[in-house]
């Protein structure tokens, strides 16, 4: 692939350019009132009138406490208020400085928790789609919640996306429409009758989805993205082909709304829309529980049996691809081992993305590991002996990321036989029970393992798994 175009050049040949505290150039302890700039005559400073200041500022180091709702929603980031609907989906994102609050979006969604429509107001005028500019979009998917289509308020079409077979968010690439009003084609290979804007731009993803690059019809590269591990993202443009790039955006100078895991980004609220949840990049957690947690967490003030919570979850996976039989299985008395005694293996926080390792795993659906099902075909307590929370810590050990069958096998039946030993007074019919269970989960459960790594969000999986 090549540049788009030339970039402008200077000089930097001389002077140096770094990170300043004050006027001079000693170590920067403390982020209040420093400066980046251009020393352009090598003395030591920018103060001089010749020297470029790229940045002068003096932080406010005041912290923002963060408030949540009943339902344990997220409700002042400290930047925005946000109102959840009574399913706990983000209905409005309010800008606020602490004295005034000024509506910036509204959200609708349908029936199955997909986002129908987004109305951005209050923003000023859109220069470019998805910059964050007061526009309403309404959003089409295909039957993995993948967002194939989008419409303006006359129910114009403004985008459409082709998506891979790889991985639920692997993006191929975007067609946009260059004049909505004279067709809702967006084919460029299509001209008859309508404007000749039109284009298509392919996308390029690392090895965690992340997009990287958008390419054109030529190959040029287009922009390029650059990331922080939890997704906050700057757009480099004006690629002259040998790598120089020439300026740098938070938005996309083509409207792609995707980055990051190939998840949309607001531009108006600065946050992903992670399907069941909204996550906020800059603060490296989602807005909202986790939907089966609630139930367990005392913020929770709406009942919900525990069947109806996993069907929700089961919805989920089959929407994103996952119809393994695992995920069919009912929990009716769901605990923990003693390795995992609060049932927390995902973290102590019920908002925690990926586990805090974002650059090692993906979460597409916004929801932790699937929820354990027992011992799955063979009965939870065989001759009365019960394995139920041994079982339940082994299904949390196959969906995480980095653990290996066997050492999750291996951890099946010490538990087993530690049940045996602490609880069944060493019974010699509990030890054999275990000694079955365990053979049989080796010889067995290579399927159920590979299903849980993919339903973990692992981005790599190991040897074996299709």
């Amino acid at each position: 692939m090549t540049g788009g175009g030339a970039c402008p050049t200077r000089d930097w040949s001389a002077g140096s350019l770094g990170l300043y505290k004050g006027g001079g150039q000693s170590a920067v302890t403390q982020f209040d009132d420093f400066k980046v700039g251009f020393d352009n005559n090598s003395d030591g400073d920018i103060t001089d009138a010749g020297d470029d200041i790229l940045v002068d500022d003096d932080f406010n180091s005041n912290q923002t406490t963060l408030t949540y709702d009943d339902n344990g929603n997220l409700t002042n980031d400290g930047v925005h208020l946000f109102e959840y609907d009574a399913w706990n989906r983000l209905r409005k994102a309010i800008l606020t400085d602490g004295a005034d609050e000024t509506t910036v979006a509204e959200y609708e969604y349908y029936g199955d928790n997909r986002r129908s429509r987004k109305i951005v107001q209050n923003r000023g005028p859109e220069n470019i789609e998805n910059d964050g500019g007061d526009t309403t979009v309404a959003f089409y998917y295909d039957n993995k919640w993948r967002i194939v289509e989008t419409r303006n308020g006359s129910n114009q079409t403004t985008f459409q996306y082709l998506w891979g077979t790889r991985y639920t968010d692997e993006l191929l690439w975007i067609e946009v429409n260059g004049d909505p009003t004279e067709s809702n084609d967006t084919n460029p290979d299509d001209q008859s009758g309508e404007s000749t804007a039109d284009a298509r731009y392919f996308v390029h993803q690392d090895r965690n989805w992340n997009v990287v690059a958008l390419s054109d019809a030529d190959g040029d590269i287009v922009e390029r993205y650059s990331y922080t591990p939890y997704g906050s993202f700057v757009v480099l443009m004006g690629d002259s082909g040998d790598g120089e790039l020439c300026s740098a955006s938070l938005n996309s100078s083509v409207g792609n709304p995707f980055a990051h895991q190939g998840l949309p980004f607001d531009q108006e609220k600065g946050s992903y829309q992670n399907r069941w949840r909204e996550y906020i990049n800059w603060l490296q957690r989602f807005a909202q529980p986790d939907p089966l947690m609630r139930q367990e967490t005392p913020f929770r003030n709406r009942s919900s049996s525990e069947d109806v919570v996993l069907e929700q979850r089961i919805a989920a996976r089959r929407l994103l691809g996952h119809t393994s039989r695992r995920y069919d299985q009912r929990c009716h008395s769901c605990g923990s081992s003693r390795r995992d005694p609060l049932g927390i293996r995902d973290g102590l926080s019920p908002y925690q993305y990926e586990r805090s390792n974002p650059t090692m795993h993906s979460d597409p659906s916004g929801l932790v590991c699937d929820p354990p099902n027992g011992c799955s075909w063979s009965p939870d307590r065989p001759c009365g002996y019960d394995f139920t929370n041994a079982c339940n810590s082994h299904d949390g050990c196959y969906c995480t990321c980095g653990y290996g069958q066997n050492a999750c096998d291996d951890e099946l039946c010490d538990d087993m036989h530690w049940t045996c030993r602490y609880y069944y007074n060493d019974a010699w019919l509990c030890h054999r029970l275990a000694d079955i269970y365990c053979v049989a989960v080796r010889r067995w459960g290579e399927g159920p393992y590979c299903d849980a790594q993919i339903a973990g969000g692992c981005t790599t999986l190991p040897p074996g798994c299709p």
